[in-house]
């Protein structure tokens, strides 16, 4: 492991040892994971809490990935019902959605903090280049940003979760069902739960993190980097038409561009081969940091 990087886990560690409680908007990713993570293991659970938005705009595959991450590390994760579609302005789909959503839900996550707590946010210096609406609420809102502070980059949270042994180090990055719908098209539940059930199913035969919009009675998918000569082979293919005729769709048309998947030079840097002596050198500078006593 590099000196810059141990660097910005030590700026990580210090941001969190100033704050006296914070209240992490986790949606499961390895961004709000790795914060919830670090936040618990320094402030403990009754300063660290996770805000998690139970909604019909996340998968029945995230949700449970998501609880599940919360258990296996013994996170506190407060779960709060939502239906953004209420939020006015938002099944309407235009430009400004993410916006509409993530300012209504984090005012939702701040009327619920606790007395002198923080609502902490998992945007990264990675997303400062990139076209993301929601940030501006983030701003407006005055909601914190640990990785925007410590200037860590997305690169560095999955090196950091590879590191301390935490599961979502190569998790795929997602985005909420709302995405799959084109932008002017509006948003229904029953278009949500059918893209959730035909990606889960997609996910089934081998084409996990596919991505899948629809248009009346036809199937756009995206596939990850390496998956589109599945969809060649003969079986293969059979497979997804069922799922198609199975829905009551009439074509499927594969996308040519594929979803990057993680990076060969990520699993170069952090040792993937299996080395594992980086990750005990983290963990025993974290809990030296952090002031942890572990066996």
């Amino acid at each position: 492991m590099d000196s810059a990087l141990l660097h910005k886990f030590h700026r990580l560690t210090h941001w969190f040892k100033q704050q006296d409680s914070v209240a992490v908007a986790y949606s499961g990713g390895v961004d709000s994971a790795l914060l919830l993570y670090l936040g618990s293991q320094i402030l403990g659970d009754k300063q660290c809490r996770g805000f998690f938005a139970d909604s019909c705009l996340m998968s029945r595959e995230a949700r449970h990935s998501c609880l599940a991450f919360a258990k296996t590390y013994h996170l506190d994760v407060h779960i709060i019902p939502l239906d953004p579609l209420d939020f006015q302005g938002f099944k309407r789909n235009q430009a400004d959605r993410c916006y509409i959503c993530k300012f209504q839900t984090y005012q939702v996550f701040i009327k619920r903090l606790p007395p002198q707590s923080l609502l902490v946010d998992g945007t990264n210096c990675d997303d400062l280049h990139r076209d993301r609406p929601g940030f501006k609420a983030v701003k407006l809102l005055g909601v914190a940003t640990p990785y925007l502070d410590c200037q860590v980059s997305k690169s560095d949270i999955r090196s950091l979760s590879y590191h301390l042994g935490l599961v979502t180090w190569d998790k795929l990055s997602d985005s909420c069902l709302a995405t799959r719908v084109n932008v002017g098209s509006g948003i229904t539940k029953k278009q949500l739960h059918v893209i959730d059930q035909l990606e889960a199913e997609f996910h089934h035969i081998g084409l996990g993190g596919c991505r899948v919009t629809t248009r009346k009675d036809v199937i756009f998918l995206t596939v990850r980097t390496g998956q589109r000569v599945l969809c060649l082979d003969p079986g293969f293919d059979q497979s997804v038409r069922d799922i198609c005729q199975c829905f009551n769709f009439s074509k499927v048309f594969l996308d040519l561009s594929e979803r990057e998947g993680i990076l060969p030079s990520l699993l170069d840097y952090i040792g993937f081969a299996g080395d594992n002596g980086p990750a005990k050198q983290l963990i025993t500078y974290f809990n030296k940091m952090s002031g942890i006593s572990q066996g």
